[in-house]
């Protein structure tokens, strides 16, 4: 199972069996630069695990080229933090924790949640990292922002500063799809902010659907 399938189970799972879904997954940019990853375990086949902080450095000078990643699990909540290029490895670090007691649990695949259909969802993440590095220049970082959460109603949220990007400029008013209850999403562009929500299965989508409109405005401004 992919990372975002991994991470829309776990909110399927638990925003079920949580009277707080509020920021149960919280990912956001940090502007040293690179990201963030906060997931609460609280109520979780993961309460109880403990990872001691460990900082990791790919290179010699990674901490100021950006090859550094850590993670930690302290009081039942997973703490992640790396380099522009490194969402998909801390990722990959929870997903590892999450496979492993699973495995320890004698769970199969489908076990502790419904078992959806893979999609391969490394590409959007390395898009969304390279994305992200290209703006990073010293300044746009400490001043703007990428988040990505779970939202109270039982769903997902994007918000993209889109200041000193293609898009800052555009604007789309809020559209919002409701198919049922738990088949949603909605988004728009307003004061150079990308906002976006959806139901818990759609994480993949809307982060597809930030960068059609950045693939768009790419292909106006060559031509």
């Amino acid at each position: 199972m992919n990372i975002l399938n991994v991470l829309e189970e776990w909110a399927l799972l638990y925003s079920a069996k949580k009277e707080q879904v509020k920021d149960l997954i919280h990912i956001y940019n940090i502007d040293n630069p690179g990201w963030g990853v906060k997931i609460d375990l609280k109520e979780t086949i993961l309460d109880g695990a403990s990872v001691e902080w460990e900082r990791i450095e790919g290179s010699k000078d990674g901490w100021s080229t950006g090859d550094w990643h850590g993670i930690a699990v302290v009081d039942a909540v997973f703490d992640g933090f790396g380099g522009p290029k490194k969402l998909r490895l801390l990722l990959n670090r929870f997903k590892d924790l999450v496979e492993q007691k699973k495995k320890e649990l004698g769970w199969n695949s489908s076990e502790g949640g419904e078992k959806w259909q893979e999609e391969d969802n490394t590409d959007i993440l390395a898009w969304i990292e390279d994305w992200f590095s290209f703006h990073c220049d010293g300044d746009w970082e400490h001043q703007y922002g990428f988040t990505i959460k779970t939202i109270e109603s039982g769903g997902w949220s994007v918000q993209i500063d889109l200041i000193e990007t293609l898009l800052e400029d555009t604007e789309i008013a809020w559209q919002l799809v409701k198919k049922s209850e738990n088949d949603w999403y909605g988004l728009a562009i307003k004061d150079s902010v990308f906002t976006a929500s959806g139901d818990l299965r759609k994480l993949s989508f809307l982060l597809h659907s930030f960068k059609e409109l950045v693939e768009a405005a790419d292909e106006d401004f060559e031509e």
